[in-house]
């Protein structure tokens, strides 16, 4: 009941992951690092580093995952699961135009509040 009450609180972005993984996924692996168990996707051409939508992380299959992309990435959901249907406007929004901004403006992206954010609840320390 739990999973599916969590699934609905975060519908809106389990929705876009399920269309990128329906369209683009390539793999399915799961890691342990540390205390950490994550389950990601590989797909190509999702983001430069990666993108968590709800239940769904997906990381680009030409990129090394490593622990870093794949801990912010676990915070990014974190992120999704406090803040349910907002998540896309509060997170997801912010961080898709800053990180189009980034490839035209130099500026520490990580630095920004959501970004940061993703950064301490995933265990990311830079």
């Amino acid at each position: 009941m739990k999973k599916f009450l969590l699934f609905i609180w975060q519908l809106p972005q389990n929705l876009l992951g399920w269309l990128v993984y329906m369209v683009n996924m390539k793999s399915v692996k799961e890691v342990y690092d540390g205390s950490l168990k994550v389950k990601y996707y590989t797909a190509k051409h999702v983001s430069d580093r990666g993108i968590s939508l709800g239940m769904f992380i997906f990381l680009d299959s030409d990129r090394v995952a490593t622990s870093i992309r794949i801990r912010h990435e676990s915070g990014h959901q974190k992120q999704s699961e406090y803040l349910g249907w907002l998540y896309l406007i509060v997170i997801g929004l912010p961080s898709l135009v800053g990180n189009i901004l980034r490839r035209y403006i130099k500026f520490d992206y990580y630095s920004t509040w959501w970004e940061h954010s993703a950064d301490v609840l995933g265990g990311v320390k830079r």
